[in-house]
């Protein structure tokens, strides 16, 4: 009768830690869940700025000869364009937007900067001109491309 007692009691033990590991796990997942929400409350959004050089070009142009660049843009892309005269004829900028309306057009200039946001999405023509009928040039000409994003980083 004691081996039968000690049995009966050693199986009652391990039917109740087995079904207190039940409800536990249950407890865990409830208890993961709140952890889960925890972390959420510990995040926070991060304003990034995404950058690439379009063009990096140094190059002797003729009298009249153009340089386009077309890319695709997108509402809020930011472009920065630069034009360095090395020697000779000086460059012009025209930008034009995908419905043909030009944005920027700056005569001839031995240094150009210029900054532009894009208020349209689609194909965007970028011209350096050389606008002198006999003169040719060495120009230094940069494109860079920059747009803004939002990062979520949780701790």
């Amino acid at each position: 009768m004691t081996t039968r007692r000690l049995v009966i009691g050693t199986t009652g033990i391990v039917c109740a830690a087995a079904l207190s590991g039940c409800l536990d796990s249950g407890g865990s997942g409830s208890a993961s869940d709140s952890g889960s929400t925890t972390q959420q409350e510990n995040c926070r959004t991060v304003e990034r700025t995404r950058e690439e050089n379009l063009a990096d070009e140094l190059e002797t142009v003729s009298a009249g000869s153009t340089w386009t660049w077309r890319f695709d843009l997108e509402e809020g892309d930011r472009l920065i364009m630069s034009a360095r005269m090395i020697e000779g004829a000086r460059p012009a900028l025209e930008v034009e937007n995908p419905s043909g309306g030009t944005m920027v057009d700056i005569g001839p200039s031995e240094n150009i900067q210029r900054t532009l946001t894009v208020r349209e999405t689609g194909r965007h023509f970028i011209q350096f001109i050389n606008e002198a009928a006999v003169t040719s040039g060495q120009w230094d000409v940069q494109i860079d491309w920059e747009t803004d994003y939002e990062e979520e980083i949780c701790d």
